[in-house]
C-alpha cells in the first residue's frame, strides 16, 4: 500500500487581478499564483521537497516547533514577491487540521473543501497577498479529502 499526504502552498500576488476570481489550485499559470509542491511520504516518514527530505519527528503535531520553522523556510525560499514568508505556525496548525488532530482555526479560513476540486473565489482580491495550503490524502493512487485553507496571518 502506498500513502501520501499531497500539499501545495500557495501565494496569490499582491497585484493579483485575475479574469474569473477565481483560484484553482495546482494551476499557478492559469491562476496567476506562485506554487510549490511537496508530499508527506509515510514510508520514509519525510516531507519530500523537489531537493530536499524533511524527517518528520514528534514535533510535527507542535505547530511552534523547529520542524515547522524549517518547512516554512523551505517553503518560503521557493517564493519570489512576497514581503513576508509564510508562516510556521499556521503551517503546522493547517496540516493539524488536516490531519484531524486539531480544528483551530484561528488565522486560517477553509476556503475549499472536497467537492469544490482545489478552486475558490478570490472576488474581491480579499486573498491577494496571502498564501494557502492545500492537502489532499492519497492512497494506492486513490486521492481524498482535498481541502485548501487560505492563511490570513
Amino acid at each position: 500500500m502506498s500513502e501520501f499526504a499531497n500539499m501545495i502552498v500557495g501565494y496569490i500576488p499582491t497585484d493579483w487581478d485575475g479574469d474569473e476570481s477565481l483560484i484553482s489550485v495546482g494551476d499557478p499559470e492559469g491562476s496567476q499564483t506562485q506554487e510549490l509542491f511537496f508530499t508527506y511520504d509515510y514510508s520514509k516518514n519525510a516531507f519530500v521537497f523537489d531537493d530536499l527530505e524533511i524527517e518528520a519527528t514528534s514535533q510535527i503535531w507542535d505547530p511552534k516547533s523547529e520542524f515547522w520553522g524549517l518547512v516554512a523556510d523551505t517553503v518560503s525560499a521557493k517564493f519570489s514577491g512576497p514581503a513576508e514568508p509564510v508562516n510556521g505556525e499556521c503551517l503546522g496548525r493547517a496540516y493539524k487540521i488536516f490531519t484531524e488532530e486539531d480544528d483551530d482555526m484561528t488565522g486560517l479560513r477553509l476556503v475549499a473543501g472536497p467537492a469544490d476540486s482545489g478552486e475558490f473565489s478570490n472576488l474581491d482580491k480579499k486573498y491577494n497577498g496571502k498564501y494557502y495550503f492545500r492537502y489532499e490524502y492519497e492512497c494506492d493512487g486513490e486521492n481524498y479529502d482535498e481541502r485548501v485553507l487560505v492563511i490570513l496571518d
